[in-house]
């Protein structure tokens, strides 16, 4: 099953599992929380890219030969394998603590 992530907001750059945000629960000690669905958005439907290198969002027109972190996937030349899928802003989703006792 593939795992879904989640934005904590609107304001968060980065997605995380369910997982991480069941731990952040637990340790903030709160039973639930409004999180975002994490929608992935087609290569060629976006203007950005996600860079797993620098773990950031960038514009397409700088990912490419001229980054520095640039390391072609087939390792002679095209995508980079840096390149990773850019996500958008989904539904709202209320996620619940997990009681592991039942």
């Amino acid at each position: 099953m593939k795992t879904k992530f989640y934005f904590e907001n609107e304001d968060a750059d980065q997605a995380h599992s369910e997982a991480f945000f069941q731990e952040q629960m637990k340790s903030e000690g709160i039973i639930e929380m409004t999180v975002l669905e994490a929608v992935s958005v087609p290569h060629s439907k976006s203007d950005y890219v996600y860079c797993i290198h620098s773990d950031s969002c960038l514009e397409k027109s700088e990912c490419g030969k001229k980054c520095s972190y640039y390391k072609a996937a087939n390792g002679k030349n095209g995508k980079c394998e840096f390149r990773g899928q850019y996500c958008d802003y989904g539904e709202e989703v209320t996620l619940k603590v997990e009681d592991k006792n039942p």
